[in-house]
């Protein structure tokens, strides 16, 4: 950014942005103070909400558990102890350099390497851990009323949870990488927050920081879309290419994509409207926060009927539970706890001294975070970035939520293909992903996250992730390992006989009309292949390395 008229790197605070900031600052204490008076409860939502976001954990780990030996296993794509070698030697290359490292990315990195010391750095009981972070999910939601009782103990059980991931998440690198795989941890911290709240009004105050949550996560990401500069939103046609172009689009999506183009432009127009409406959501108005709840499910309702998000569409509306109170229609009452044994005067001081370090540095960052939506027009907050940064790279919280803000025009996908005599090749099918063009749309499980699929869809758009895990990928396919692999491709193709090459090739998909099966073609830009042919070793012509996407 160039030097403002201060001369010192900065812009000077725009007083609209700066405006905005303070008026969503006291329009969100406004409303906190006045459900602290009216004595507002939100015991039966907290109930629920802490069931739901236990259950996604559950949810989460039982799909990464199906993956794990393919993705992070001893003959993974990307082996685990690969990843764990390279979070070492970055650590050690800071610290022969003196470059500055914080102090807590070097304990949740240090974490990590223990965690997987003592569980394997070869990955080959990533599946046993990932089945035990499942099974603790579920202990967790079911006794969600018992360890309400028992704050502490309530706060130590979401710790371990947000542990357990954060070292998973760190091991799967980049297959762990998604705005809502943050997001599920920053679910954990506040979740674990929920539980201190003994008070109606201690309750209240952390109920908003998850609402803050909720709309920084909606609101946030309708303004990422309008200062993208991205054509297809600014003229109203991003929904005339989003249902082709998504990653896993449901069975639905085709005919959804043939309606006319002035009902894509009116369902872009709702969808902006919807998202950037949430910010009522914080306002003091009588249903204020039921009508941005139905906003928040509307748009989620949405999105889950064109194409398969994983487990976001249902975390995201676990989380606006927190905008309804008890007495709200929306909300389904749950049976009554028992009551609750009162916490003893111990339990309630280290309650009320956890809340008053924690509450005060989680809007603060909330805040900063916002700021730096405004692109550099509000530095009214610059002094707390360094926090922000931290707290996002180390603890994945107060990320910048930014989904869909560019739209792919055109949908390309990899296909590999293979060979066993040389001469005639064969597409390698995968479980979910769009590759055959003759059988309809695949059906992905409710909420399952197929995450090899996803990033061979960045990557065919021309978005490289990083690892070398496509070369690995290949080499594995090569080199006769495939039982771990295997495992995620479609099982048609997941047992294979020895391979003599492979290839990737690079096609633009379309939907062939409504008839649910796809148009493939050559892309308008590089030609179809996606690299060179790699063959085996023992064949006399050695390997080669892909070549990188523009």
């Amino acid at each position: 950014m160039a030097n403002g008229p201060m001369g010192n790197g900065r812009t000077p605070s725009h007083p609209l942005a700066a405006l905005l900031i303070v008026v969503y600052a006291l329009a969100s204490l406004a409303t906190c103070v006045q459900d602290v008076r009216t004595g507002r409860s939100y015991i039966t939502s907290r109930r629920w909400l802490l069931r739901l976001v236990a259950f996604t954990f559950a949810h989460n780990f039982a799909g990464v558990a199906c993956q794990a030996r393919g993705l992070i296993g001893p003959c993974g794509v990307l082996p685990l102890a690969r990843t764990l070698n390279e979070l070492s030697s970055n650590l050690a290359y800071r610290d022969r350099k003196g470059l500055k490292t914080p102090c807590t990315s070097r304990a949740m990195t240090a974490l990590c390497l223990r965690f997987w010391a003592v569980f394997g750095e070869d990955g080959r009981f990533a599946t046993a851990v990932a089945c035990l972070g499942c099974v603790l999910s579920c202990m967790v939601g079911l006794a969600v009323d018992t360890l309400l009782s028992y704050p502490l103990a309530h706060f130590a059980s979401w710790a371990l949870l947000y542990c357990l991931w954060h070292v998973y998440k760190r091991a799967l690198g980049t297959f762990a990488n998604l705005q809502w795989d943050m997001l599920l941890l920053e679910s954990g911290i506040l979740c674990a927050l929920l539980g201190l709240g003994c008070g109606d009004s201690g309750l209240s105050t952390v109920v908003h920081l998850v609402r803050a949550c909720v709309l920084r996560l909606h609101c946030a990401a309708g303004a990422a879309k309008l200062t993208s500069g991205d054509q297809q939103w600014r003229s109203l046609t991003a929904m005339a290419v989003h249902h082709e172009t998504q990653p896993l689009p449901t069975r639905l999506a085709p005919y959804l994509h043939a309606l006319p183009l002035v009902a894509h432009k009116v369902s872009t127009l709702v969808a902006l409207t919807l998202e950037l409406a949430t910010f009522v959501g914080c306002l003091p108005l009588p249903y204020a926060a039921e009508a941005t709840f139905v906003m928040v499910l509307l748009v989620q309702l949405a999105i889950t009927v064109s194409g398969q998000f994983g487990y976001f569409n249902f975390l995201s509306v676990a989380l606006a539970l927190s905008l309804l109170h008890d007495r709200s229609p929306f909300l389904l009452a749950l049976p009554v706890s028992p009551p609750a044994l009162p916490p003893s005067s111990i339990t309630t001081a280290v309650c009320a001294a956890l809340l008053c370090v924690a509450v005060p540095f989680v809007a603060f960052i909330y805040l900063v975070r916002i700021a730096k939506y405004t692109e550099g027009r509000c530095t009214w907050l610059a002094a707390g970035e360094p926090w922000m940064r931290t707290a996002a790279s180390t603890f994945c919280f107060a990320n910048r939520f930014s989904l869909f803000s560019n739209m792919t025009p055109t949908r390309h996908e990899i296909v590999l293909e293979y060979t066993v005599d040389g001469t005639s090749w064969h597409a390698l099918r995968f479980r979910y992903k769009v590759d055959d063009v003759r059988g309809p749309l695949k059906v992905v499980p409710p909420l399952h996250m197929p995450r090899l699929d996803w990033r061979l869809w960045l990557l065919a758009q021309g978005r490289p992730v990083g690892g070398g895990w496509f070369d690995e990928l290949l080499t594995r396919l090569l080199d006769g390992s495939t039982a771990d692999v295997g495992a995620l491709l479609h099982p048609s193709t997941a047992s294979l006989p020895p391979l003599l090459g492979v290839r990737a090739r690079r096609f633009a998909y379309s939907f062939d009309g409504l008839r649910g099966g796809w148009v493939r073609r050559a892309p308008e830009k590089g030609g179809c292949d996606f690299g060179e042919v790699v063959w085996r070793s023992d064949r006399g012509e050695g390997e080669r390395g892909r070549k990188k996407e523009e």
